[in-house]
């Protein structure tokens, strides 16, 4: 069996971003999320990050990055150059974008 596919899912506390993952949860042999970004939803992010530890995170407002950093166990990564790093990793084989605009 070949290693599962990683994904990192910008726009993931979204409705778009958490149907992407139900379907990461129903193929865990076939997916594994190793990106997760927001805009500004601190609670949803730590959420996710709790069930998948091994994502890098990123929130797009600073004020909130900085908030999730002081109570995640990740690094967490903001604005736009944090979604460029996430989204061009070496880490990550597939980006779904599912924000707006």
């Amino acid at each position: 069996m070949s290693e599962p596919r990683r994904i990192a899912i910008l726009g993931c506390t979204g409705s778009i971003g958490r149907q992407t993952l139900e379907v990461v949860r129903m193929h865990p042999d076939e997916l594994r999320v190793t990106g997760l970004a927001a805009n500004r939803d601190v609670g949803g992010l730590l959420e996710l990050s709790q069930e998948f530890p091994e994502a890098s995170l990123v929130l797009f407002d600073p004020q909130a990055a900085s908030e999730l950093a002081q109570k995640a166990s990740a690094p967490v990564a903001a604005h736009m150059e944090g979604l460029v790093s996430l989204a061009t990793s070496d880490a990550v084989d597939i980006v779904v974008v599912s924000v707006a605009g």
